[in-house]
């Protein structure tokens, strides 16, 4: 032949990584041969799979678990001494990861009455216990009611970390009025492993 054209050329070199590194392949849509663990970076998609041990290219986890969310219609906060729940969720985690955990309600209202002075406040915890909660009471978030208005139209947040102990726990936004009754309008509750550096 007086010429090769690249169209006639097939690259038969094998990719290979030292011990723990992360092996280029082509593509893996025809599975992983290697061991359990085999870290695989898909030049095709360019995303990471890994091998299952028996010829499988499985997705790897990226989080210590799946994030955790609970939404409710509302929740009323009695004049009471104890914080009650608004809304819940319970994950499971490994004792060494951080998690984020954040809560947020639409608005508040008195349930009814004229409510002038009266306060509510939010608070996360862990495990529905004041002993072990994320926010200390002098960091609650703090509602007053300065007016006889009877739609305070006030919506809110909290977030915090925290690195909880090996198995499951039920992280709650939790409120607590001073006076009157109050309805609190579509809190919501998320948990997932921590983004934060």
């Amino acid at each position: 032949m007086s010429s090769i054209t690249a169209g006639n050329i097939t690259d038969k070199r094998v990719f290979t990584v030292a011990q723990g590194g992360i092996l280029p392949m082509a593509n893996v849509s025809g599975g992983i041969s290697g061991p359990a663990g085999l870290y695989v970076d898909d030049l095709s998609t360019g995303r990471l799979k890994r091998s299952d041990g028996s010829g499988n290219a499985r997705q790897p986890k990226i989080g210590a678990f799946a994030a955790g969310y609970s939404q409710v219609t509302g929740g009323v906060a009695t004049n009471t001494s104890s914080y009650l729940t608004m809304a819940s969720v319970s994950v499971t985690c490994d004792g060494v990861t951080e998690v984020e955990v954040f809560a947020q309600w639409l608005s508040v209202s008195p349930a009814s009455g004229t409510v002038a002075g009266d306060y509510i406040g939010f608070i996360l915890a862990v495990d529905g216990s004041a002993a072990a909660m994320i926010y200390g009471a002098s960091q609650a978030t703090i509602t007053r009611v300065d007016s006889t208005n009877l739609n305070l139209g006030d919506g809110g947040s909290l977030r915090n970390w925290v690195t909880p102990s090996a198995g499951t726990h039920t992280f709650a936004l939790l409120a607590l009025s001073v006076g009157h009754a109050f309805s609190v309008n579509y809190p919501f509750i998320r948990v997932a492993p921590s983004l934060q550096q």
